[in-house]
């Protein structure tokens, strides 16, 4: 009877093992480089959705052309990519002269690259992977 009991404990353990494997199924990080016609994007937002719906989107913030995202879900997942440049700035409190300023962006990405995008990332491991944009695409 023991001899039994301790076959499927051991049975079970390495059944708990190759299910972890090397790479496993948890979550990834992608990090990387996004340019637009060859200059880094200095401010944007890069997201990562899943193509079938079933995980949440990723997405992580994009300074002076790095990005890195974190706890991304696997899976093929359509990519979103805004970029912001700075054209100017107003104080934060109108009227006080100690006031911060704050800067007036206006987005340049075109809608092809975010809101009607056909970019496509298939996230299985942590990877490093580079957006090089052109407005000619």
């Amino acid at each position: 009877m023991c001899g039994l009991y301790g076959g499927l404990s051991t049975l079970l353990v390495l059944a708990a093992f190759s299910l972890v494997g090397c790479g496993g199924a948890g979550p990834v990080t992608i990090s990387g480089k996004v340019t637009f016609d060859g200059e880094p994007i200095e401010q944007g937002l890069i997201s990562f959705e899943d193509v079938g719906g079933t995980t949440s989107t990723a997405e992580g913030a994009i300074t002076n052309g790095d990005y890195k995202v974190a706890e991304m879900p696997r899976g093929m997942k359509k990519v979103k990519i805004t970029g912001w440049k700075k054209i100017g700035e107003h104080p934060a409190y109108a009227g006080d002269p100690n006031s911060p300023m704050i800067a007036d962006t206006k987005p340049y990405i075109p809608a092809k690259f975010n809101d009607q995008t056909k970019l496509t990332y298939d996230a299985q491991k942590t990877a490093t992977q580079n957006f090089d944009l052109k407005s000619t695409d």
